[in-house]
Order: C-alpha cells, then structure tokens, then sequence
C-alpha cells in the first residue's frame, strides 16, 4: 500500500517536470523563431498575374502563364505575412506599354516578353520592403492572331412545334438575320455562319417573338449575343392542283412523251396564301438518262414547291413514255 502511494508520488513530480520543461523549450523556440524572423532572406514567391492592354490588331489565342515565380530578398516577418497569406492582389501587366526592345514578335504571330524588363514595373505594384532580384520564367510567350471582322449569317438550332391546323405563314425569320463577327483569321477563314444556342421553344400557337441567344464562337466576340426570331402562323387548307411533266437530258434528236403528261399535287397551304399558289410553282420532272433497258415506266421527282406549303405529295410517281426519233 505505501508503495503504490510513492510511485503516484514520483508520476506526479515526473508530470510536472515534464511539463515545466515543455513550457520553457516552447519558450525557448518562440523566442528563436521571432529572432529568425529578424533577419533578411532569400526566397521565391508565387504571385498571381493579370494581363491587358494587348495591340488593338491582335487576339490572344493561347494560354500565359497566370502565376510569376519572383525571387525577393526582404525581411523575415515580411516574408511570413506573405507566405502565410493565401489571397494575393494581382499583378496587372500592361502588354503594349512595353517598347519593342522588350516585346519582339515572329512571322508566326508569337511575341517574346522578358521578365527581365518587369523588375521595375512589379517594384511599382508590390510592398516597397520587398526587393525583386528576379522573375520567372525568364520569357513571356504570348501567341497572337491577326484581328478579322466579318458580318455572317445567323442560322437557327432550334426545335418548335406548331399546333394542330397550323401553318407557317412565312418562314421564321431573325432580326437582324447576320451579325458581326470579331476573332482571329484563322477562325474567320472557315467560319460561315453563326448559331443559335440549341433551344426548344415549345408548342406555337400564334404569332410570337423570341430573343434567341447566339452560340459563342471560342476567340470571337459578336456585335450583338442576342437576336429576334418572329412566327407568323395561321390555319391552313388543302389544295390540288395538276402539274406538267417536264423533261430533262433528253438529247435533241429524241422527244419524250410521257403517260400521262401531268401529276397531280397535293399540299397543305395556309389560307392568306391559297389564292397565290400556283401549278406554276412547281416543277415536276423526268429525267431521260433514268429510262432503263426493258422497263416501261419511268420515275417522277418533284424539283421545286413554294417554301409557303407542307405535306406535299403528288401521284402518279412514275409513268409510261414514249420515244420518237
């Protein structure tokens, strides 16, 4: 019993000499630290960076480095601050104010900035208790394009429906129906023409206006990001009318007569246009070079119908003919 009471004696002494020894080596190392922290020292920095100001001609096509490593000689409580803070305000590098000694250019479009030529410049925008003994990496690289503009056609990615006996009165149409279009030759070269956004405007029950926003084209800017798409609708009618049969790639030698000499079509037409449409406006043909060998009858394809009607479909699809020399 006297025993087990010394050795709780002793851990308790132990425990607090354990303790006080930890209280004063933590002293001990505070106090070193803030002496550490006294001096001056060397030491690399990673400092966000933002660029403008690029020559009005030129796109930026590529990618800059978004981060300078500067190497800085400055005090060591200076150093902590920085090192512990996580939220640095950006460098801003303003790319055409450096003289062409600084900033050369290639055939190729690419232009070469050295670091070497920030020093100053960072000096201006950072603490003044840091010194700036170098930067990296040692060259900017900035791939240009030559600035193109073009005006393009705007065409619809769009899906709709129109409600039952309902016709387009005239096909859909954008206000404006092209925009001016911003970006490098190498994209304007191919571009030729510009979308939509992929959008579902629903059920179209009567005449309505959209504003439909453009598709972003990557390195282009549009004069405008959105246009006005317009439905006229109204109900319709059916309407039949007869059609001639005309001939093509018949040799003049050769006259084709065909059995019969007419189709008749059939079409959905909304009711302001019922008057206007003609058999005229259609072209139904047959093509000489499809007579084969044996075969008596010939086939009929419908070329043109006024873009005013839907459901169109005609009879006979093929007919019979005759060949006089």
């Amino acid at each position: 019993m006297t025993t087990n009471f010394f050795d709780r004696i002793l851990k308790l002494i132990n425990r607090k000499e354990t303790l006080i020894f930890s209280f004063f080596l933590f002293i001990t190392i505070i106090i070193w630290f803030m002496k550490a922290l006294e001096k001056n020292y060397t030491t690399d920095i990673d400092y966000p960076v933002r660029y403008r100001d690029f020559p009005e001609d030129k796109t930026l096509i590529g990618e800059v480095p978004d981060h300078l490593t500067l190497k800085v000689f400055a005090h060591g409580y200076i150093l902590l601050q920085h090192k512990i803070s996580s939220r640095y305000i950006p460098l801003v590098i303003s790319v055409k104010s450096f003289s062409p000694r600084a900033m050369r250019g290639v055939d190729s479009g690419f232009y070469f900035l050295e670091t070497r030529y920030l020093k100053d410049y960072i000096d201006k925008q950072l603490s003044s208790e840091f010194e700036i003994l170098d930067v990296k990496p040692d060259t900017l690289i900035f791939p240009f394009s030559e600035v193109l503009k073009a005006k393009l056609p705007v065409k619809q990615n769009l899906k709709y429906k129109l409600d039952q006996q309902m016709i387009l009165r005239k096909k859909p149409s954008f206000v404006p129906d092209s925009v001016e279009v911003t970006g490098p030759d190498y994209i304007l070269d191919t571009l030729q023409y510009v979308l939509t956004r992929n959008r579902d405007l629903g059920l179209i029950a009567g005449d309505q206006e959209f504003d439909i926003a453009l598709k972003p084209v990557k390195h282009t800017t549009f004069g405008q990001e959105k246009v006005k798409m317009t439905f006229e609708v109204e109900k319709f009618t059916e309407k039949s009318m007869a059609v001639p049969v005309s001939i093509i790639n018949a040799p003049d030698s050769l006259r084709l007569i065909t059995f019969p000499r007419q189709v008749m079509v059939t079409c959905q037409v909304g009711l302001s246009n019922y008057e206007r449409l003609q058999a005229a406006m259609f072209k139904a043909v047959v093509d000489y070079t499809n007579i084969a060998e044996g075969q008596p009858r010939i086939k009929v394809d419908l070329l043109r119908s006024p873009e005013f009607v839907t459901a169109v479909r005609y009879s006979p699809k093929t007919v019979e003919y005759l060949i006089e020399k």
